[in-house]
């Protein structure tokens, strides 16, 4: 791989993991609110601790996931790219 080549990687990386962290603060917001489990809840027939316990799990794991596999990448990229390594 080019030096370009890895650029145009880790844009599109930290443009992954800024949306992905984007995708939880709104989730984390409505979460706040209560809409989520208004919403939810009834759907599925869920008691609020249950749909609350789904909801903040869900955040957790989507929030590991974009670090793992798309901030972390991210950083070794733009790492490898500054000579650190």
């Amino acid at each position: 791989m080019t030096k370009t080549d890895l650029e145009v990687v880790s844009k599109i990386f930290g443009w992954s993991a800024a949306s992905g962290l984007l995708i939880i603060a709104i989730w984390f917001a409505a979460f706040l609110s209560g809409a989520v489990c208004k919403i939810h809840a009834p759907m599925f027939n869920l008691t609020l601790h249950e749909c609350e316990l789904l909801s903040y799990g869900g955040m957790a794991i989507t929030k590991i996931l974009v670090l793992v596999f798309l901030a972390l990448p991210w950083l070794a990229i733009k790492l490898i790219l500054r000579g650190k390594f």
